[in-house]
């Protein structure tokens, strides 16, 4: 690793060593073991890795603010707010201005919110969601959304089904010159989501997620094993492999991750 391009604090702390040497002290694999912070958790801080106004600076560091949602829409989301099914669905069969003269590039986010709002009321009142299903079900039907919000997007499609991460297997083979060597797969994700090319040029991966049937506590180990530590190593991966296209933007880069668990969403 190259000392000149590691994250020293202004406490004159180098944030990578005090990674490595925390990392040796652990009898299991953990994210800084790949040099990765988990920005929700100060563990860091209770276990002394780093002190709270080191930590403070770890958070604020080239921090990006949440994008705000068009006005128009989010005014039509907030004329959703009902309080009964039925009060609901008037709404939703109301014709709206932006229904009489749709426009696919103009209203496709507004058309996304309404069809979303519509299957859940219909899941919500078939009381379907009282009873426990499988993982494939879930996705089926509560996390639909999920997978049509990029339907009015040439570039960028959702591919569910533990698909390996591209970006993953360039890293876990990097090196690799002699074909007698096998090829290490990727990690399988539930869910990546990544460019579209019809040439079939390098597709960039935007992001992932991890599925289950049950929900998952804190510490539920699936959840620690998943959403805890392998979406966020190939979430990495994927930043590394869009820093390897395009250098210029390692300041701007984020890729983006989720888990579902049953009925839950994180």
């Amino acid at each position: 690793m190259d000392r000149d391009k590691m994250w020293v604090l202004r406490s004159g702390k180098v944030v990578e060593d005090a990674l490595f040497h925390h990392a040796l002290l652990l009898d299991s694999e953990r994210l800084c073991h790949s040099f990765i912070i988990d920005m929700t958790n100060n563990d860091l801080v209770k276990q002394d890795v780093f002190t709270q106004i080191e930590w403070q600076e770890i958070l604020e560091e080239n921090r990006k603010p949440n994008p705000d949602l068009p006005k128009t829409l989010k005014a039509y989301m907030n004329g959703l707010n009902s309080d009964s099914f039925s009060s609901l669905r008037s709404k939703l069969y109301e014709r709206h201005a932006w229904q009489v003269d749709y426009d696919h590039a103009a209203h496709s986010d507004f058309d996304w919110v309404h069809s979303t709002m519509l299957n859940m009321v219909r899941l919500l009142q078939s009381k379907n969601l009282a009873y426990n299903h499988l993982e494939s079900w879930y996705n089926a039907h509560v996390w639909r959304f999920v997978d049509t919000v990029f339907d009015d997007n040439d570039d960028v499609t959702v591919v569910r089904g533990e698909s390996s991460s591209k970006a993953s297997t360039v890293r876990r083979n990097e090196g690799r010159q002699d074909v007698a060597v096998r090829q290490k797969m990727g990690a399988r994700l539930d869910l990546v989501i990544r460019t579209k090319h019809a040439d079939h040029s390098k597709n960039i991966e935007l992001g992932g997620g991890e599925c289950g049937k049950n929900h998952e506590d804190a510490t539920g180990t699936k959840r620690l094993n998943e959403a805890k530590l392998k979406l966020p190593k190939s979430l990495k991966d994927m930043v590394n492999d869009i820093l390897s296209v395009y250098p210029a933007l390692k300041n701007d880069i984020e890729t983006f991750g989720f888990a579902t668990y049953g009925k839950s969403l994180e």
